[in-house]
């Protein structure tokens, strides 16, 4: 029960982060990353695989952004797409 709280707290953090200020978005971005590898944790230890993969659905919506630059870069490396110009 606590590890699913602390991950709704992380959540709610990651979401008024989204509302403020966009020039804090990236430092952000790093330090809710690093906070959600323990997290995850705490949640497989204490619910198993299906809270962790709904924590992950979750985080994706938390990080839409950055996870979008992410596949994007990934496929320019892979050849699958070209930049636009």
């Amino acid at each position: 029960m606590t590890a699913i709280l602390v991950f709704a707290v992380w959540a709610l953090i990651g979401q008024m982060i989204a509302i403020a200020n966009s020039r804090y978005h990236w430092q952000a971005f790093y330090v809710l990353s690093a906070t959600l590898i323990p997290i995850l944790w705490l949640l497989y230890q204490a619910h198993n695989w299906p809270a962790v993969a709904i924590a992950l659905i979750a985080a994706a919506s938390v990080f839409r952004w950055p996870l979008w630059f992410a596949v994007r870069w990934l496929g320019r490396q892979l050849g699958l797409w070209q930049r636009k110009e």
